[in-house]
């Protein structure tokens, strides 16, 4: 959250804080079943990530990727440059959007086919 605080225009540090309490309720922050960063990764199906390079959660995502490297899951990580949080909602706006969702449709098709 430190490293892109400025470059993400969409979500803040105050906001994701808020958005926590919300969230959370009275689960610690840490339960895995809050957040899977914190959780068991061995055995996952194949995993593929998409994040924006400009987004604050830039940094919990490549976190979570390692660690489910880690725990030998196959991922595949697509850092996309320039892009904010939840860019991939923007098809037909954006061309990474467009490109992201070709991306996961293929992987898709080879992972569940």
């Amino acid at each position: 959250m430190q490293t892109e605080a400025e470059a993400d225009f969409l979500v803040t540090k105050d906001w994701l804080a808020q958005q926590a309490t919300y969230y959370l309720q009275d689960h610690a922050a840490h339960d895995p079943s809050a957040s899977p960063v914190y959780g068991r990764l061995a055995g996952l199906p194949p995993l593929q990530v998409h994040v924006g390079n400009d987004e604050v959660l830039r940094d919990d995502s490549l976190r979570y990727v390692a660690q489910a490297r880690a725990a030998g899951v196959a991922v595949e990580l697509y850092v996309w440059e320039g892009m904010p949080h939840v860019f991939a909602v923007n098809i037909g706006t954006l061309q990474a959007a467009e490109q992201a969702l070709l991306r996961v449709c293929a992987f898709l098709s080879e992972n569940l086919l």
